[in-house]
């Protein structure tokens, strides 16, 4: 069964999570800050929210330098909401000496090197996950940056955040997420380096041109099963199970070879989903950006080109499929006279005869075997044209980013295909005149363009009258929405707060969507004992999703956990 469910683990991702990475980023800094927010413009959870590896960097050093460093840390979850049972839902008023207890141990190492005119920086990352699943992230980042003048070249497994917004972005798409833990480990941990190569000129008039090339792409992991798999995920990977394994009596009565049916039902893998491989040209990603400053105001003008991370499903053979051979296993006795596509043809007028022999043509072509019925992911083409500006007004540092996403599906009447969209970044940072307390709030949102053509769509067979979305009696569109709501909006908010000289810190994050009234916390509480070096932290997860059961969040409502962690830094 495991086949079949890391099939789709990634199938409806397209449907899952929904909107754009987060990060915070330093128009003056090629690093990258290790702290986060939002879910899909996601949130950290405040452990491990320092950088492990913050050496710095002297360019203009005679002396090569070498240094080392890294961390150790674990944590351990209580998750109250769930027994020990592989995460199975439980209540709280069950025996609390079942509760799933959940263990993650990990060690960091660094590498720097800085010459005169060069640096180099890598770091390795163990845990049990990375090697177990993904063995080639071990090796989590290295960079290799050479100064030559005003142009500075950088190449290797890199992460890079564009846009201008604090902890939020609706810009930066060059490198995918790890959502297999949620959104629970900081946003630079949760970004998986690619093979980049970037170049960066420093114009004397002050302005910065940056243009980067990833000769392939990453897509977005998901959990392919337990407590973190995507909902909507789930739901298809059910789908094609059935398909796979109940409805095969039914395809066998339908004419289909028998040895063939079987042989390649029990030989199926999840690379029969997908159309193109990942690690060519053909999904390679490139971009420009431009950054300067106009009085008071720091802009920025950018542009992307690559790839959605998250597939879109197309379920054309598979509704086509189920359409023209079958409705119910009756009409393998009966004869076909139950399909839609025999009702529809006859509806349009053309005789029963002709009808009948037209769905037995359809039904004896290749397309419509149970080899070719199955969804199809693809990860959908994108341009995105962006605006980003940040500037201080008054005791507030703001800091705003727009952005256009384009594909191939500009008249939005491309049913597998994500329609074209706007999205949005506003948000604010203040210092309070109440202790050292520190409040960040963003807000982010989403528009998807001509959501009429959602609402009404169809597909076509050839040769038949369009299928619509209401004889199917439901819509299958990539961009449906079970509400009609073709907008999504959040607020963000982080306040923190530090006592006994920065030694102690109090972390609370909170993400409210508007449309489902989710609203999900993190609260965190960090101790430095003895040194810096050695942190102690307690931090939780609450997730509130009762209104709404179509919310990607409801699913998940038993997952709240309690946590206890250390970390020693080197």
């Amino acid at each position: 069964m495991k086949a079949y469910k890391k099939i789709v683990s990634i199938a409806l991702a397209a449907l899952f999570v929904y909107g754009q990475a987060v990060a915070q980023d330093s128009a003056e800094d090629f690093e990258n800050d290790s702290f986060a927010s939002g879910f899909d413009d996601d949130f950290g959870s405040g452990f491990g929210g320092e950088d492990d590896f913050g050496a710095s960097y002297d360019s203009g050093s005679s002396d090569p330098v070498f240094e080392f460093s890294g961390a150790a840390q674990m944590e351990a979850r209580l998750f109250p909401g769930r027994n020990d049972s592989e995460f199975d839902t439980a209540g709280f008023g069950s025996n609390f000496a079942n509760r799933a207890i959940g263990i993650n141990p990990q060690v960091t190492l660094g590498i720097n090197y800085s010459g005169s005119v060069s640096e180099f920086s890598g770091k390795f990352k163990f845990n049990r996950q990375l090697f177990t699943d993904y063995p080639e992230d071990i090796l989590q980042e290295f960079t290799a940056r050479l100064y030559l003048g005003d142009f500075i070249l950088e190449a290797g497994k890199m992460k890079l955040v564009w846009g201008k917004g604090d902890k939020v972005h609706v810009l930066d798409n060059f490198n995918a997420n790890d959502y297999t833990d949620f959104i629970v480990p900081d946003y630079i941990d949760r970004r998986i380096a690619e093979p980049m190569f970037h170049i960066i000129y420093n114009a004397p008039v002050g302005m910065r041109l940056e243009g980067v090339w990833t000769p392939i792409m990453t897509a977005d992991r998901l959990a392919s099963s337990g407590m973190w798999q995507p909902a909507l995920t789930a739901k298809l990977t059910g789908q094609v199970e059935k398909l796979m394994h109940d409805d095969l009596e039914a395809v066998l009565l339908g004419g289909e070879n028998p040895i063939d049916a079987l042989k390649y039902a029990t030989n199926f893998s999840a690379d029969s989903l997908y159309k193109d491989n990942l690690k060519s040209l053909k999904f390679g990603q490139a971009g420009l950006r431009s950054t300067f400053t106009l009085g008071p105001v720091d802009l920025g003008v950018s542009y992307y080109y690559g790839h959605y991370k998250q597939p879109s499903a197309n379920l054309q053979n598979t509704i086509i499929y189920k359409a023209v051979n079958y409705n119910e296993k009756e009409e393998y006795i009966s004869g076909h006279e139950d399909s839609v596509a025999y009702k529809m043809l006859v509806k349009q007028g053309m005789e029963s005869e002709k009808a009948s022999g037209m769905v037995e043509y359809i039904k004896s072509l290749d397309s419509y075997k149970i080899k070719n019925s199955l969804p199809e992911l693809y990860y959908d083409q994108l341009s995105v044209f962006g605006l980003e500006a940040a500037t201080v007004i008054g005791p507030f540092n703001t800091r705003a980013e727009f952005a256009y996403n384009l594909t191939n599906d500009i008249a939005g009447d491309d049913p597998w295909v994500k329609n074209n969209s706007i999205a949005w970044e506003f948000g604010f940072d203040i210092d309070l005149p109440i202790h050292n307390i520190n409040l960040n709030a963003q807000t982010t949102g989403k528009y998807i363009l001509h959501k009429n053509e959602i609402k009404n769509g169809g597909i076509e067979i050839a040769g038949l009258p369009k299928l619509s979305w209401s004889m199917l009696k439901n819509n299958y569109d990539v961009d449906y929405d079970t509400t009609g709501t073709y907008s999504r909006n959040q607020l963000i908010v982080d306040i923190t707060d530090t006592f006994n000289y920065e030694k102690i810190k109090l972390d609370i994050k909170g993400i409210y969507q508007f449309e489902t009234k989710d609203l999900i916390l993190l609260p965190s509480l960090s101790f430095k004992l003895g040194s810096d070096d050695f942190t102690l932290n307690l931090s939780g997860l609450i997730i509130c999703a009762f209104a709404d059961e179509d919310s990607e969040y409801y699913a998940w409502r038993n997952n709240d956990f309690f946590a206890i962690g250390c970390k020693y830094q080197f």
